[in-house]
């Protein structure tokens, strides 16, 4: 995890000590939609709602704080261009809004909930925010998307709720939510060719070495991915424990023996074929939108 927007309970979302975001075309994609919804109401004057869903584990979290890491504050205010939040488990809309507040002002909010909408619109437009973003937006009831889109409403500011893909129940059934929700974006899991020669030789995990060029180390990497895809979360726990393994035998590095002991003492079972990559009209969009230059910070 990028230590500037570490979360201290959220520790199963953290990349390795001294690993670097790696930009993968899931995450550049994630990138390309922030900036056409942002130019979208920098060029029309309209803002909307946008929603990203993924399955778990595919690196939704990680492709959030690389973007917010790319913003740098604004020289006339010192406030960031885009903050995000992260919806708790069974969060209620008050619960919601004081995460926003104190995401937004550095304490606690004390307020009612309807207090709290006043508040919160008045703190995005004080901070002149360009864009707001929901992660765990699954989490996210009636009430508290109700609350979003309230404040959505009178800020015009943009709203992107990122999660699994069941945050569509809540939004499909209401026609008010419906209508704001401009965009949709679905996270998709990464190609195994982009694991082998973007993916592995970017990690630095220790005992960990895999060149792509190398038969040896490509089929090492296919046995691996195929048995973790399409799940970060899991390569990660698969490569931190062979790596504990390969120090405990003093090997040189993890090797398949290593992989193969790891992923039965894990239980790490095997999981369907990831779903196809994006349409080429789909991803034609995005990039064209990456192309552009990004908003400003």
């Amino acid at each position: 995890m990028i230590p500037e927007y570490a979360d201290a309970l959220d520790f199963e979302n953290r990349l390795p000590p001294g690993q670097a975001p790696i930009m993968t075309t899931s995450v550049k994609r994630f990138h390309a939609y922030m900036h056409l919804l942002m130019q979208s109401r920098a060029e029309t004057g309209y803002a909307t709602m946008g929603v990203i869903t993924g399955d778990a584990g595919v690196g939704k979290t990680i492709a959030i704080q690389t973007y917010v890491q790319s913003l740098t504050p604004r020289a006339y205010s010192g406030f960031p261009a885009c903050v995000s939040i992260k919806v708790s488990p069974r969060s209620t809309a008050k619960a919601l809004g004081k995460t926003l507040l104190s995401t937004l002002s550095g304490q606690p909010s004390r307020h009612n909930i309807y207090d709290m909408e006043d508040a919160s619109t008045e703190a995005i437009r004080r901070s002149d925010l360009d864009l707001i973003l929901v992660d765990e937006g699954d989490w996210l009831n009636v009430e508290s998307f109700e609350f979003l889109r309230h404040v959505f409403d009178r800020t015009g500011c943009p709203i992107v709720i990122v999660g699994l893909p069941r945050i569509m129940q809540v939004i499909v059934h209401h026609e008010k939510f419906v209508s704001r929700v401009g965009l949709h974006m679905e996270f998709l899991p990464l190609t195994q060719e982009e694991v082998l020669t973007t993916v592995l030789p970017a990690l630095t995990l220790p005992y960990w070495q895999y060149h792509a060029d190398e038969s040896a180390d490509r089929e090492m990497g296919i046995a691996l991915w195929q048995r973790v895809c399409p799940s970060f979360r899991k390569l990660r726990v698969v490569l931190q424990y062979a790596s504990q393994i390969a120090r405990a035998r003093q090997a040189a590095r993890i090797t398949p023996e290593v992989l193969t002991e790891t992923c039965r003492l894990t239980l790490i079972p095997h999981v369907p074929a990831p779903r196809p990559i994006a349409p080429a009209e789909e991803r034609g969009a995005y990039e064209a939108a990456s192309e552009q230059k990004p908003p400003r910070s």
